[in-house]
């Protein structure tokens, strides 16, 4: 199920709040209170390679973390495993 556009809007906030104060950070909060959020935001993250990984992995962190919450409320355990890791080595319940 995709994510609805005020979900998406509330996570760009999020990712732009948690960075330090620059002038990117500046940037991207003018770009979500402008014409065209979406695009606009996606336009300057990715002029910079290190913050579009940085956003890729905020976004994805995320979303796992909004479908774990939905999964809860429904009364599913959940049991997350990071990419790449071995079972054992990274899991995260919840």
């Amino acid at each position: 199920e995709q994510l609805d556009s005020h979900a998406s809007v509330r996570i760009m906030e999020d990712f732009a709040a948690a960075l330090p104060d620059s002038k990117m950070k500046d940037a991207l909060f003018n770009a979500l209170s402008r014409n065209k959020p979406f695009r606009r935001f996606k336009d300057i993250v990715h002029e910079d390679l290190a913050l579009r990984d940085r956003w890729f992995s905020f976004r994805e962190d995320a979303i796992a973390r909004l479908a774990g919450d939905g999964l809860y409320v429904r009364g599913i355990d959940v049991e997350w495993i990071r990419r790449g890791a071995t079972k054992s080595a990274d899991t995260e319940p919840k």
